[in-house]
């Protein structure tokens, strides 16, 4: 009952797999089963009726990532590949779209974070906005 998922994974990627060594075979084929998983996850979403944006690493960004998704080595460039690949698929027209129907934030009674820890939070049903009334 979700108007909409948007789901950053940083650990899976469609982006063809060309020739690569063997030491990036076995993370490039981890990636591309997250990636399928994910689409398979948003394909139901969206069956049910819920619109969903997808952000996955492309492949400037795996090239960037290097052998190591923890290493420290590369994170200035990994950043800033990543500033500007995640801006351009929030800019693909379907996903801008949907995500120009989200509430400004100008209104918290309409965008807020529940107090405390994500584990106490109440269930999400509870959390939907609520009508505004009229004159408010």
């Amino acid at each position: 009952r979700l108007d909409l998922v948007i789901c950053l994974k940083p650990t899976s990627s469609l982006h063809p797999i060309g020739a690569i060594d063997p030491g990036a075979a076995a993370r490039l084929i981890l990636h591309r089963a997250t990636g399928r998983r994910l689409g398979y996850e948003a394909k139901k979403l969206r069956a049910a009726g819920t619109e969903v944006v997808l952000v996955q690493p492309l492949g400037e960004d795996l090239e960037a990532l290097g052998l190591n998704l923890m290493s420290t080595k590369n994170r200035d460039r990994v950043i800033e590949v990543a500033r500007r690949t995640v801006a351009s698929q929030l800019e693909r027209p379907e996903n801008r779209q949907l995500l120009a129907e989200l509430p400004s934030g100008s209104r918290p009674e309409r965008v807020r974070r529940p107090p405390g820890p994500p584990s106490e939070w109440p269930p999400l049903d509870l959390l939907r906005p609520q009508p505004i009334p009229a004159g408010g």
